[in-house]
């Protein structure tokens, strides 16, 4: 029966052991549970919150009575309002875990890794409270002898500290020197104290602005750093904004809780262009500085050189607006600076110039027209460029126009035998440079003239008799001026029944030059055998096209010439009847044109031919395999038969075209896809012999997502590593009092059995 009792006994010491290692346990799972909620706190201070944000909060709950164990605001003890000011003022959660948990070791346990200082006298606390060291909203933890902590508090200003005392102070503000070397009861005796970061003092950002081109901005009042905006931004979230002033300077209104933000400029000044950069700013305790610096709008000023008469960039006749020469003069590092420039393609764009006024002077006038005397003044504004851009594009255009050199021609036509007058006999004149032809006719003194003050313009304007007038190139007919611009023109009598019996005037030329000149082209008599002029033109632009080995083949298969051609029509004399021209060679990028006849007829001074060569023109696609729309970004390669690389680009908006490739094979590769999409296979097609837009399209499929990929997540909770050791001891620990237990039992057994064993009872 004893022998049970003992191994009863035995069994309650295994269990208390047992329940000494849940308890233990216990205070370790809620000693994680504890620091969990400390992962919440800020960096370097248990709150982001900044004392003048909380301090009226705190000041509210004084007068709250002291109540021993109480956690609420009908009554606290010092723990229950400091940490209720910790959860519900500074927004952390409670210490402890929860108010029933919230004791001083708990507090300290919360706020132990923002410890800034420790002292054991009223003195040490002032001199740290003078030195900055200690500042209001820190927590406050009191130790008595014995080290253990009995009290706490909030530091407040001026040396002071909010807590709750005891039963007859309630909570209340008071000077730490007052409360130091008093007894408040329920064993708050002081021996030493810890000072605990409370919260974030925060801080301004400040901003200076400066030019990132002071030779553009130096002295030019269209430019200004004042009235810059910029947005300071937490977590994607405006939390404040501030402008510039005149010297670029701005800063927040009011402190920033101690953090991370960003900064960029929401709205730029007059004359600047809207940055961009972003800002990386850190408060810790104090201002934070940002130097930026805007880009100063600049204009690409664009002169347009047009036609006076036209009020188009296209020139008249033979006449270029092609190199003239303009300079520019404009304010630039504080000074006025000149540039010079000339007109190509009717344009001329000088870069890079300040915002403010631009005087344009032409220096030389370009080809066939009149100088323009004018100095024309350009002013482009702040807010006609606006800040969209670095770069404002202006174009100059109406202000810039020239007129044409302009003049006339006369002439007389007379019987070659006789020298009689020859009436009504036509004249067509044909612009070299534009092909616009007119005709004057004969009067019957046999004289013939374009200017104004014989047939004048606007009379039956280009009516082709001998009253009508003539008017050539753009523009409504203007009797004060020549009737041709400046460019060579090409007069050539035209067949009629007066002329019937004769040989024509063969086809020549004159130049109109000189401003309102008459050019005089004398007395045209008979003229010889039938010219014939063969032209070789590109089929698009319609220009003389250099480079064809070119035919003419008689009626009976027989080459009467071959030439190569030139940028200028081949003269050949025919006699009369039936020609094919033939090319036997085409330019390099052209393709062999179709035989042309033609009739050469007797009469006619001179005829023309043309034949017009056309090229290969290859359109390249780049598609989305799902949508069928073109798709930007991919680096493609065109390939010859030979592997070789003939072309290089990126696909854009709009397919790509090449010209002039030869007929034949070629690979269509893609070098690099463009992102979130799959190369695709090249493809290998022909390319015919022919002028048609021929078009090859490539498809690039959508890169497919890999299954089971997923978003990643944050690891949460509780390092387990000091959790697993701690649950190893509590094992080790229960199974040794195990041991322990049976060792004893089993030693009074062995004693009781002895004892029976002599016949004496124990």
């Amino acid at each position: 029966m004893k022998a049970q009792t003992t191994n009863d006994r035995a069994a309650g010491r295994v269990l208390r052991c047992m329940l000494a290692a849940i308890l233990v346990a216990t205070a370790v799972f809620a000693g994680f549970s504890s620091r969990a909620d400390v992962a919440y706190a800020a960096d370097e201070s248990l709150s982001d919150a900044t004392w003048e944000e909380v301090k009226g909060e705190i000041e509210g709950l004084m007068g709250t009575p002291y109540v021993w164990g109480g956690k609420d605001t009908s009554g606290w003890d010092c723990s229950g309002f400091v940490g209720w000011v910790i959860a519900n003022v500074y927004g952390l959660g409670w210490p402890g875990g929860s108010p029933g948990n919230c004791g001083t070791d708990a507090i300290a346990q919360f706020c132990g890794s923002h410890e800034v200082f420790r002292g054991s006298s009223a003195g040490d606390y002032n001199s740290a409270f003078d030195a900055g060291t200690v500042k209001p909203g820190d927590v406050i933890v009191f130790s008595n002898s014995s080290g253990a902590t009995v009290h706490c508090a909030i530091a407040g200003e001026g040396a002071t500290v909010y807590h709750a005392w005891y039963e007859g102070f309630g909570t209340g503000n008071c000077r730490f020197d007052y409360m130091w070397g008093i007894n408040g009861g329920h064993g708050k005796a002081y021996a030493s104290f810890v000072v605990y970061r409370g919260l974030s003092e925060g801080g301004h950002i400040t901003l200076d602005k400066t030019s990132a081109d002071v030779a553009v901005t130096d002295g030019n009042e269209e430019y200004t750093l004042a009235g810059a905006v910029y947005g300071v931004y937490q977590g994607g979230e405006l939390v404040a904004q501030f402008t510039t002033d005149e010297a670029g300077h701005g800063q927040t209104s009011e402190k920033l809780p101690s953090g991370d933000y960003t900064v960029r400029e929401i709205s730029a000044p007059d004359g600047y262009a809207l940055s961009q950069e972003e800002f990386a700013v850190t408060i810790s305790g104090e201002d934070a500085h940002v130097d930026a610096a805007d880009a100063p709008v600049t204009v690409d000023l664009t002169l347009v050189k047009k036609d006076a008469e036209t009020l188009l960039p296209d020139p008249q006749g033979g006449a270029s607006l092609d190199g003239a020469e303009y300079e520019a003069t404009y304010l630039y590092g504080g000074e006025q600076v000149t540039v010079a420039g000339v007109v190509e393609n009717s344009e001329l764009v000088f870069e890079g110039i300040p915002l403010g006024t631009v005087t344009i002077k032409e220096t030389k006038a370009p080809e066939g027209y009149l100088p323009d005397p004018q100095a024309h003044e350009i002013t482009v504004t702040a807010d006609m460029a606006g800040s969209e851009s670095a770069v404002f594009e202006y174009e100059v255009a109406d202000e810039l126009t020239e007129q044409v050199v302009r003049g006339d021609l006369e002439l007389v036509k007379v019987s070659e035998g006789d020298q009689a007058r020859m009436a009504g006999i036509p004249f067509s004149i044909t612009s070299a440079a534009t092909g616009e032809s007119h005709v004057i006719v004969t009067d019957s003194n046999g004289y013939a003239s374009t200017a104004a003050s014989w047939n004048p313009h606007t009379a039956d304007t280009n009516g082709g008799t001998s009253e009508s007038g003539v008017w050539f190139g753009g523009g409504d007919p203007d009797d004060g001026l020549g009737a041709l611009p400046y460019d060579t023109y090409i007069v050539e009598e035209q067949p009629c029944e007066a002329n019937s019996d004769r040989e024509l005037i063969p086809a020549f030329e004159v130049s109109v030059y000189r401003d309102g000149a008459t050019v005089d082209l004398g007395t045209l008599t008979n003229a010889d055998k039938p010219h014939v002029s063969l032209s070789k033109t590109d089929i698009a632009t319609g220009e003389e096209l250099p480079g064809a080995t070119l035919q003419v083949i008689d009626p009976g298969g027989n080459v009467v010439e071959e030439w190569v051609s030139s940028d200028e029509p081949h003269e050949i004399v025919l006699d009369e009847g039936s020609y094919t021209l033939h090319e036997e060679i085409a330019p390099e990028g052209y393709l062999v044109a179709n035989d042309v006849e033609f009739e050469v007829v007797s009469g006619q001074v001179a005829q023309k031919v043309t034949m017009e060569d056309d090229y290969t023109k290859v359109d390249f696609e780049k598609i989305d395999a799902g949508t069928g729309d073109l798709l930007l970004g991919a680096s493609m390669q065109l390939l010859d038969e030979s592997g070789n690389v003939v072309a290089e680009w990126v696909s854009g908006d709009e397919p790509h075209r090449i010209e002039k490739l030869e007929p034949g094979s070629y690979t269509l590769h893609e070098a690099s896809a463009p992102e979130g999409y799959d190369l695709a296979a090249d493809i290998e097609f022909e390319i015919g012999s022919v002028g048609e837009v021929q078009t090859v399209s490539m498809a690039d499929a959508a890169s497919a997502v890999p299954e089971g990929k997923g978003e990643p997540f944050d690891k949460t909770g509780v390092d387990l590593a000091p959790l697993a050791a701690a649950t190893a001891v509590v094992a080790a620990a229960g199974l040794g009092c195990l041991a322990i237990a049976m060792r004893r039992a089993r030693k009074k057994d062995e004693e009781y059995l002895e004892g029976t064993e002599g016949g004496e009872e124990r």
